[in-house]
């Protein structure tokens, strides 16, 4: 429970009981539906609600090298890594959630 999105908009899930490996990743159960009030139940409500939790987290990526500075290259795959992870975040919770970062050193 994050606190991104209201109870309200939290989508039923379900869990898979008596699971049956059937091989090739493939699993057979009793699908056993989960809604929010279910969870809220077992766990009371978020603290703090969704209206007042944290949207903006650091995101903080550490290039390890060795002598004076970073290979070009590996510097550029690790800006490269961390633009995808700030798509990748923003898309996935609908721009709800930011992740905000200091730029490697050059």
């Amino acid at each position: 429970m994050m606190g991104l999105i209201a109870p309200e908009e939290v989508p039923e899930t379900f869990l898979l009981t008596n699971p049956k490996d059937l091989g090739g990743n493939i699993v057979r159960g009793d699908k056993t539906p989960i809604r929010i009030a279910d969870i809220l139940s077992a766990n009371g409500p978020r603290k703090p609600p969704a209206a007042a939790s944290q949207r903006e987290f650091k995101l903080g990526i550490y290039l390890l090298y060795e002598g004076n500075a970073p290979l070009p290259d590996k510097l550029a795959q690790a800006r490269a890594m961390e633009t995808k992870l700030i798509e990748y975040f923003t898309v996935a919770t609908g721009g709800r959630l930011k992740l905000v970062t200091t730029r490697l050193a050059r």
